[in-house]
């Protein structure tokens, strides 16, 4: 498994810095409210194409890198199999039940 967390200021679940690596963030996390509507957001690297991240500066931060479950686990699960885990959580969290299409 890996060792995630929150950091205080900043969006998003976090891999803490090791020794020639930055925190990094393996989730976003969005709230946003506009025109009377409120819109969550959830994201979750599991098998990003990480050369697009080298043309942004993600989320604003630029001390910090982005990483996901395929760089960071020998052994990464796939995005049906990461959905599969995640979105019951995702359900009580938000206390309804959220649909998913890998396709």
């Amino acid at each position: 498994g890996l060792l995630a967390r929150r950091v205080a200021g900043r969006s998003g679940v976090w891999l803490p810095a090791e020794a020639r690596r930055p925190e990094r963030k393996l989730v976003a996390i969005g709230i946003r409210y506009a025109h009377g509507a409120t819109l969550h957001g959830f994201a979750l690297n599991v098998l990003p194409n990480q050369a697009a991240f080298g043309r942004i500066v993600p989320c604003g931060i630029a001390d910090a890198g982005v990483s996901s479950l395929a760089e960071e686990l020998a052994d990464p699960p796939t995005v049906a199999q990461a959905a599969h885990d995640v979105m019951p959580h995702l359900d009580d969290l938000l206390g309804r039940f959220v649909p998913f299409d890998a396709g």
